[in-house]
């Protein structure tokens, strides 16, 4: 599932906790970074990052917390 929504904390984490509600197994969505720092916060705080590229995340919601691994 892809989010693109409102980028503040709150929403992000709803948006996050709704595809896990409704079974998503991966989630990802974009602007992880500076200029969006809620979102960064609710991606960390949901088990982190699974993939990232530029400001395109992927979070891999059948796994743990796994290490970023960047992609140029």
């Amino acid at each position: 599932m892809f989010l693109d929504a409102i980028h503040t904390y709150d929403e992000t984490m709803a948006d996050i906790a709704w595809a896990k509600r409704i079974g998503a197994q991966t989630v990802s969505g974009h602007d992880y970074s500076d200029e969006f720092p809620g979102v960064k916060q609710a991606v960390d705080e949901s088990g982190g990052l699974a993939r990232l590229v530029d400001s395109l995340w992927v979070l891999d919601q059948r796994a743990g917390p796994r290490p970023v691994i960047a992609v140029s």
